[in-house]
């Protein structure tokens, strides 16, 4: 289900929209060079800059400079279609993560757990730090997924040996089959987590964050 969401002009030095635009769908390209007015947001910082993976204010020199050239700002209802919206355009990691997504209205629940996925989590390990990171849960959590498998039949890391694996942050190593169990079981819980609440409501699962013992 297509976001809704309206591209819209502001004059130079900002005010009223003066011009709405057909609502497009984004390439990856123009998803991460963007700048976002986000309208849910109410805490003196409703500008996303994509690139940057942070919220700003309107006053901010990168997003007036940007708007300076001729640039447009998109306006988008909620922070929850904002993460959709950069999901399906192929955006992952930071970017996505840092929406911070609050509202999900007009946000199929398949596309909910998309958002989810192309965020990935920042899971903390309060007993070892070193396998602290933030986690893909696109293609590497699938391969984690198989490897559970071989460390739950033979009770230890593939060919025994510390295992290297690849996060947006770092790279995190495996010293042993406990560890790699740990995290795979934290970051199955948040995934679960998500999967609920777009299928049946209720509370929204903490965003982006985890933390296990």
């Amino acid at each position: 289900m297509a976001s809704p969401f309206v591209e819209t002009v502001f004059p130079i030095g900002h005010g009223e929209p003066v011009q709405f635009v057909t609502p497009v769908a984004y390439t990856h390209v123009a998803a991460t060079a963007n700048f976002w007015n986000v309208t849910n947001r109410t805490d003196g910082s409703p500008i996303y800059s994509s690139a940057d993976a942070e919220y700003m204010p309107d006053t901010d020199s990168r997003y007036t400079d940007w708007v300076a050239l001729g640039n447009i700002a998109t306006v988008i209802a909620t922070d929850g279609q904002l993460a959709d919206v950069l999901a399906k355009a192929g955006v992952t990691g930071p970017a996505v993560l840092n929406t911070n997504p609050t509202d999900w209205t007009g946000v199929a629940a398949v596309d909910i757990v998309g958002a989810m996925q192309a965020a990935g989590v920042k899971l903390t390990d309060s007993s070892n730090d070193s396998v602290s990171a933030h986690y893909q849960l696109t293609g590497p959590y699938e391969t984690m997924a198989r490897t559970q498998i071989y460390v739950n039949a033979n009770n230890q890391l593939p060919n025994n040996i510390p295992l290297n694996w690849p996060a947006y942050d770092k790279t995190v190593t495996f010293a042993n089959a406990q560890a790699f169990e740990a995290t795979y079981r934290g970051l199955q819980d948040y995934y679960a987590a998500w999967e609920n609440y777009a299928a049946s409501g209720g509370n929204i699962p903490t965003w982006g964050t985890k933390t296990i013992a």
